[in-house]
């Protein structure tokens, strides 16, 4: 099988992006967390686009031609807008929330704590499931993560899903801290690939 072609993405291509990752986090724990029990997939795709809008209008989202898959690495350089981007979508995710965006602002006040100042951040990649399997997700961490050694920085990111942390130990990260977010939310495994630095924080 061929690498798929990774390009960047535009504001143009927000909408489909952002369709296509509702569908890829409808049963994502992480986010799941932070929302009502009802709220569907298209909701959640909802939520996506002013996150993708600003990903998009800053340079730091890739995606596999055709929008089957998408990622967003924050460089070094970045790192002071992570609360902006993060937050971009919080008024949309407002209205899909039991608590007012209690359990979202913890939990990113939390995530940004965590955060090295001198790395590369993956902040999210994610695969149309009708897609998954083919290596979209693989490459599009591999991409990203050429980018940070070229630079000669390191990645890093976190992932709530166990199964996940395999996956990336094979692509170079290793786990520098497992644990729960707060609130009751759920376990987080941080990775890192690349030279060792300081947090912020």
């Amino acid at each position: 099988m061929s690498d798929p072609a990774i390009v960047q993405a535009t504001a143009d291509d927000a909408e489909r992006l952002a369709s296509m990752l509702g569908r890829a986090f409808a049963d994502d724990p992480m986010i799941r967390w932070k929302l009502r029990p009802d709220v569907t997939a298209v909701q959640i795709g909802a939520t996506f686009e002013p996150l993708v809008a600003a990903h998009a209008a800053v340079g730091t989202l890739r995606e596999v031609e055709g929008a089957h898959a998408a990622a967003a690495w924050i460089p070094p350089e970045l790192a002071g807008r992570f609360d902006e981007l993060a937050r971009s979508g919080r008024e949309a995710v407002l209205a899909l929330t039991d608590d007012g965006g209690v359990r979202f602002d913890a939990f990113w006040d939390w995530v940004a704590e965590h955060l090295p100042t001198d790395a590369w951040y993956l902040d999210f990649v994610g695969v149309d499931p009708a897609h998954q399997g083919r290596g979209y997700g693989t490459a599009l961490v591999r991409d990203g993560l050429a980018r940070a050694h070229a630079s000669g920085t390191a990645g890093f990111l976190l992932t709530e899903t166990e199964r996940n942390v395999a996956l990336y130990e094979r692509l170079g990260f290793g786990v520098v801290e497992r644990t729960d977010a707060p609130g009751g939310g759920p376990t987080i495994w941080f990775m890192r690939a690349g030279p060792s630095s300081n947090r912020s924080g």
